[in-house]
């Protein structure tokens, strides 16, 4: 089911992300917090210095897929296989959230591979 959403791993994942990024998110609306992709963008920063350059932060909605876009590249260059990723749409249109929830989780655990020894995600 396309629609199947876990709001407390949704939650957790808004922790880790927000530990990271070293700035708050808040427990809920995982969609609306992730969707112009900034902080997926930040996330990446953190864990890749310079790995996502040039985030927009306008409101048009071309410039919000363009963040996830580059957070999706720069997660597979990370190690993210492309097949534990999304498409934009899956978060921008709110059509997948568990694939974006899976991906995350995905990222959190090549984050671990590569060394990364700051906060972890516990799903």
């Amino acid at each position: 089911n396309r629609t199947e959403r876990d709001t407390e791993k949704e939650m957790k994942i808004l922790h880790w992300i927000a530990a990271i990024i070293g700035r708050s998110l808040g427990d809920d609306n995982f969609h609306a917090k992730l969707r112009d992709g900034i902080a997926l963008c930040e996330l990446m920063n953190q864990l890749q210095p310079g790995s996502v350059t040039n985030v927009v932060r306008s409101r048009s909605s071309f410039g919000k897929i363009q963040n996830i876009s580059k957070f999706l590249q720069a997660a597979e260059l990370y190690g993210v296989k492309k097949e534990n990723l999304f498409l934009p749409s899956s978060l921008y249109d709110g059509y997948n959230i568990m694939e974006v929830v899976n991906a995350l989780k995905a990222l959190s655990l090549q984050a671990q591979q590569n060394g990364y020894d700051g906060p972890s995600l516990d799903l």
